[in-house]
């Protein structure tokens, strides 16, 4: 049977002794360790399942000791029962510790031995369990990735050739086969759209998106996003306009602000109907600049609202000609907005439309 090794450090032979005579019968291969001096790599070559430490040097110098050896990761689960210890309040903050004072009997420090193994067992299966949750959530992670990186290429390309068809629709006089080309332009923008958040939601899920802030001219990034969702607008017979002229600068990751505009831009065409229109407006401010995307449409009832509230995606209602929403995109707004240093907030009322409010900080001079 193999016993499991068991450290008794301090420098009192009678202590030590009292100890030994405890675990006489017990499944222990004991080491006795007469000084803190070098108690780290000692510590290292005997490997112990648990500890029983008497502090020597002063409260300080044990701690410091003991935070030390906790370093050793096989040490981070090893349970450690102090004797002699006055000034317990201090070492409480320490994980698998217990107390005991001397002389005390068999029974007693038996049963506090028991109870600190037990409570490592539980932490070491809860950080087993724990392992094997983050290696599921990784693979699922990839799995996502790697699905939406291949399905966004060939999307991406019939989007392409799509627009290019739209470009000349006036020479197409079916208006049949002229509606069936928006239809696919509509659907392969929503698909696209889906797959771009999939995956930036997926490396956020990770902690793989990282801010990369510079100062960039807000007005001609609004205006790009603007344009691409023109025919997008036009398709739906929805006016886009955006009223923002005006050079304005901003310090943020342009890519996210991008990603954070193309959501609201594609939501707000999506719950506006037929002859609608949606207005992008910029209020500069002292220390930042707020962007509101307004739009008249169906506007969001209590319980939309607190879904949009979650920190999960959720199923939402459909748009206007039925496309479908996750609630994805507005939770990459949100963290987006919030991983650069910005407030992420929004009025709707049914009926009447919803606007979508975020800020962007300033260039510090």
């Amino acid at each position: 049977m193999a016993y499991k090794k068991l450290a008794i450090i301090s420098s009192s032979i009678d202590k030590v002794n009292l100890i030994k005579s405890f675990l006489t019968g017990e499944e222990y291969d004991i080491h006795v360790v007469s000084s803190e001096d070098g108690l780290v790599s000692k510590l290292y070559s005997i490997r112990a399942d648990f500890i029983i430490w008497e502090p020597i040097l002063s409260s300080k110098s044990s701690m410091k000791n003991i935070k030390d050896v906790r370093k050793i990761a096989s040490y981070n689960n090893v349970p450690v029962l102090l004797f002699s210890v006055k000034d317990k309040q201090l070492w409480m903050k320490y994980p698998l510790m217990d107390f005991v004072d001397l002389p005390t009997d068999r029974e007693d420090f038996l049963l506090r031995i028991d109870h600190l193994n037990a409570l490592a067992d539980i932490r070491r299966n809860y950080r087993k369990q724990n392992d094997k949750l983050r290696q599921t959530i990784r693979s699922q992670e990839k799995m996502i990735s790697i699905i939406a990186h291949d399905l966004r290429s060939p999307i991406g390309t019939i989007k392409m050739i799509n627009d290019a068809i739209l470009e000349e629709k006036s020479k197409i006089r079916n208006l049949s086969v002229r509606k069936k080309f928006e239809m696919i332009g509509d659907t392969t923008e929503e698909a696209y759209n889906l797959l771009e958040n999939l995956l930036r939601w997926s490396r956020n899920f990770s902690g793989r998106n990282k801010t990369e802030p510079l100062s960039f001219d807000l007005s001609l990034t609004i205006r790009e996003v603007v344009s691409l969702f023109k025919n997008h607008a036009a398709n739906k017979n929805i006016t886009l306009t955006n009223h923002i002229t005006d050079t304005t600068f901003v310090f943020a990751d342009e890519d996210m602000i991008k990603t954070v505009l193309r959501n609201l831009l594609s939501n707000a065409i999506k719950f506006t109907n037929s002859g609608g229109r949606v207005d992008v407006y910029c209020n500069d401010n002292s220390d930042n600049v707020e962007i509101a995307v307004k739009d008249n449409g169906q506007g969001m009832s209590s319980s939309d609202k607190r879904k949009l509230l979650k920190k999960q995606p959720t199923q939402m209602k459909q748009g206007t000609k039925n496309e479908k929403g996750s609630g994805l995109g507005l939770i990459l707004c949100r963290d987006f907005v919030r991983m650069n240093k910005g407030h992420f907030y929004f009025d709707s009322k049914p009926g009447e439309g919803s606007t979508f409010y975020f800020t962007v900080p300033k260039p510090v001079h």
